[in-house]
């Protein structure tokens, strides 16, 4: 399941980069977790869809392919798994989303 929130959220950061856009991954892992961020040079997201952006058939644009629902799903299976994902814009960089799951 994990595996899929991966493929979920890299296949988002790759869609939403522009034409010569980047996509960096970062791990962290300490003795009690396990951090993964996933970032890119896309547009910020606006500040009012933030908190939307993990709903059920959310989508923020309309002209690439999806029902809406890869968030959603990535972030259930984070928390079924007793972690937190959550977004952030980085001023000058883009989109960040990061992960966080217990280690145990």
């Amino acid at each position: 399941m994990i595996k899929e929130v991966v493929n979920n959220l890299l296949s988002n950061a790759i869609k939403y980069i522009p034409e010569l856009g980047w996509v960096t991954v970062d791990a962290f892992i300490s003795d009690k977790f396990i951090r993964v961020e996933f970032v890119n040079n896309s547009e910020n997201i606006p500040l009012d869809k933030l908190s939307e952006i993990f709903n059920k058939f959310k989508r923020l644009e309309n002209d690439h392919d999806g029902a809406g629902l890869g968030l959603a799903i990535a972030k259930d299976i984070v928390e079924l798994h007793g972690g937190e994902i959550w977004v952030e814009n980085s001023p000058n960089m883009g989109v960040k989303f990061i992960v966080v799951l217990p280690r145990d």
